[in-house]
């Protein structure tokens, strides 16, 4: 007979669990529909934008609640399941359909990201979180704790923007003018910015349905 040793899980760890699954499950979704390019008031968009602000929702909950080590921790296996979920999608171009239903030319279209914009999405995307964390951190020391709002709204929108112009340098220098990338940076870092400050409330509701009441 096999020894086997059964965790039982405690509410912090379903907690964390809950946190980090839907922080990978935006993170992947982000990266999936980006391709697609929506309008926003003159602006073109990647899709993907309207996500990522809410995996630093997520992230902020996981430093409140448990830490810069837990924080720190999911984001890099972000990282990890990005480059993950990539190989997979890069295997399944590789395979071709059947004849009767052949999808090979819409897969390719969805799923045919370069190999610069995938560097340039996971590069911005460990930086920009991995700062979120430090900020968030740094904030709730200075503010003894209180002030919520104050330090998920900072710590977004000064990851947010280095994440935008990381990602737009990155991916689109040597193709456009300097000037376009300042300004289409720009213009999606205040996309982003109205989304985080949307965000906040789900801040406070995640911390009180999360928080071990004392």
């Amino acid at each position: 007979m096999v020894n086997h040793i059964e965790i039982a899980p405690t509410r912090e760890h379903r907690n964390i669990l809950l946190l980090s699954g839907l922080f990978i499950a935006s993170l992947v979704t982000a990266n999936m529909i980006g391709s697609k390019l929506v309008l926003v008031c003159g602006v073109t968009v990647s899709l993907g934008a309207f996500i990522i602000p809410m995996t630093f929702v997520l992230t902020d909950l996981l430093t409140e609640l448990y830490g810069k080590k837990m924080a720190s921790l999911v984001v890099l296996i972000g990282v990890f399941v990005q480059l993950y979920v990539l190989l997979l999608v890069w295997l399944g171009r590789l395979i071709p359909s059947i004849e009767t239903r052949n999808l090979d030319l819409a897969y390719e279209q969805m799923f045919s990201l370069t190999p610069r914009m995938i560097l340039a999405s996971i590069v911005a995307y460990t930086i920009s979180q991995l700062l979120d964390v430090q900020i968030f951190l740094w904030l709730k020391n200075k503010t003894e704790g209180k002030h919520l709002w104050l330090r998920n709204n900072v710590s977004s929108i000064i990851s947010l923007f280095l994440d935008s112009f990381i990602f737009i340098f990155l991916f689109l220098y040597g193709i456009l003018p300097i000037q376009e990338l300042v300004k289409t940076s720009l213009s999606i870092s205040f996309i982003k910015l109205l989304l985080t400050v949307c965000d906040t409330p789900f801040v406070y509701l995640g911390k009180f349905l999360l928080e071990e009441k004392k």
